[in-house]
């Protein structure tokens, strides 16, 4: 079903449309369905400046064109999107790398000061010297055994 009812109307609403067509009169004619039959039903024709087609045929290029820029830009907001993922997916992998590193310190630090702990309690350990003290029993025996024997 039609919107428009008239040809005034339509004149009108492509005036609007289309600005570049300017204020002039336009022609209107009707074509008979057949000439040969006397025929006074025919279609009625809005006759445009000439240059008007081309009017047209912009508009489909730049139709064309916005078409093709609209796809351009869903691919890079998509691109934009998997950005964005990789991003959060860097800063998860780099807390997680924090945390392995902090881990690992920690359980060196540990190990260390247990290592450490362990060396100082071996070192203030009472050690027994047997250097002199062997020295005295060697010559306590040797003097024994040739006391027994002088004897």
């Amino acid at each position: 079903m039609r919107e428009i009812r008239t040809v005034g109307a339509l004149q009108d609403r492509l005036r609007t449309a289309f600005p570049e067509l300017g204020a002039g009169s336009w022609g209107l004619t009707t074509l008979p369905l057949d000439a040969d039959d006397g025929d006074t039903l025919g279609l009625e024709y809005l006759m445009v400046p000439a240059w008007f087609a081309e009017t047209f045929l912009i508009d489909r290029a730049n139709a064309a064109s916005w078409r093709a820029q609209k796809e351009r830009l869903l691919a890079v907001d998509s691109l934009g999107a998997i950005v964005i993922a990789l991003q959060d997916s860097i800063a998860v992998l780099l807390t997680a790398n924090a945390s392995a590193y902090r881990a690992g310190y920690d359980a060196a630090y540990a190990g260390y000061q247990d290592t450490y702990e362990r060396y100082v309690r071996e070192l203030k350990r009472p050690r027994l010297r047997l250097g002199p003290t062997l020295g005295l029993l060697g010559a306590a025996g040797i003097g024994m055994v040739i006391g027994r024997a002088a004897r």
